[in-house]
């Protein structure tokens, strides 16, 4: 959980969190507000799956870019070069913001579909 452009927009794993506990909702919230510090545990197998991850979304790209579609990476862009990307007419845009207030995320891989 993150508090960026005035607001906090939800992950996927904030709302698992949520079922599993309304209190470790709170408790990120409080974290992402800097109204408390975040603990300082880390899990060592964190970085083993964030590696995965990267590689197998590196895979499917390079496998939509085989395919023939256009692709665009716009990691740490702004919504309004994901507006500019879809008005362009790419295939495939990785990274894309999101963002209608107050709610913004991130689509990992967007796709169009005719």
């Amino acid at each position: 959980m993150k508090f960026t452009d005035e607001c906090i927009p939800p992950a996927a794993t904030d709302l698992s969190d949520h079922l599993s506990s309304a209190q470790l909702t709170q408790l990120k919230r409080q974290v992402a507000l800097k109204e408390i510090k975040p603990p300082t545990w880390r899990d060592p197998s964190l970085g083993a799956l964030i590696q995965r991850g990267q590689e197998h979304e590196a895979t499917y790209v390079e496998y939509l870019s085989d395919q023939g579609l256009t692709v665009i990476n716009l990691q740490g862009q702004n919504a309004e070069a994901t507006l500019a990307a879809i008005e362009k007419g790419m295939d495939t845009i990785v990274q894309a913001k999101l963002k209608k207030a107050p709610s913004m995320g991130y689509a990992v891989i967007l796709l169009e579909r005719v």
